[in-house]
């Protein structure tokens, strides 16, 4: 009879998570669909929140900043842009880069 009733609590105990789970699925519109009691989950979608995480590696210039701001007011007004980068480069970083030798070298710090 013990083990019975630990096993019923912990079914319960697991039916109380998923609805904890479903409740925080109801906030992205585009991943809860409830439909006739049965709940179609989809994959979230990048537009259901307005900021989006930018990770450039190698670095970035001040122009190419102000593309990627111009482009994203162009296209999505409401979205904030977070832009972070391995470094940000001058003008005359670009071609010492393009064209060293010691490119393929990496740059520890050391």
């Amino acid at each position: 009879m013990e083990r019975a009733h630990t096993a019923v609590e912990g079914v319960f105990e697991t039916l109380k998570e998923l609805s904890h789970a479903r409740d925080h699925l109801k906030q992205f519109t585009s991943v809860y669909t409830a439909s006739d009691g049965v709940h179609q989950v989809s994959r979230p979608h990048p537009s259901d929140h307005g900021l989006l995480f930018l990770f450039l590696v190698g670095g970035v210039t001040p122009s190419e900043l102000r593309l990627i701001r111009k482009v994203v007011s162009a296209h999505k007004p409401g979205t904030q842009v977070l832009v972070l980068s391995t470094r940000l480069l001058r003008p005359t970083d670009v071609p010492e880069l393009l064209f060293t030798t010691q490119r393929l070298v990496p740059d520890i710090g050391v």
